[in-house]
Order: C-alpha cells, then structure tokens, then sequence
C-alpha cells in the first residue's frame, strides 16, 4: 500500500461508513468524488477537483461508476 492509498482510505481523513467506520476509498462522477462502503451501499461526497485522477478518465468510466453506486444511500460520514 503506497502512502496516497493509506491517506485515501484513512477514515479520520476523509470519513468513514456510519456503520462500519471504513471506506473503499473513491469513483469519480465527473469532477466529483464519492467515497463508499461497498459492504453497506453507503456513499458521501467529498467534493469536486480535489484529485486529479478523473481528468484521465472517460464519460464511460463516469457511467460505470456511477452505475457501480447508483442505489447507495447518500450519507453523512463518520469521522
């Protein structure tokens, strides 16, 4: 595990599932970045532009993230 991936799934960082406490890390929507709990069909939005990583992505990749946590209940995470 490099140190970007420790800080990205660091729950005191960027919040964590409100039932398990962890997270899956990020998917982009666009700009946007969502992190999740897989385990819970939990996401919460961090906000926009923080990380590069979706400008190397496509309107395709959008949709099959999107389409990945479509039904996720939309939370306040923990921290």
């Amino acid at each position: 595990m490099t140190s970007k991936e420790a800080i990205l799934n660091d729950p005191s960082y960027f919040g964590g599932c409100p039932e398990c406490g962890s997270n899956d890390g990020y998917l982009n929507l666009h700009r946007a970045h969502w992190f999740v709990c897989h385990a819970h069909r939990k996401r919460w939005w961090i906000g926009s532009n923080l990380f590069s990583t979706w400008r190397m992505e496509t309107e395709e990749d959008w949709q099959q993230n999107y389409e990945r946590i479509r039904g996720y209940e939309e939370v306040m995470p923990r921290h």
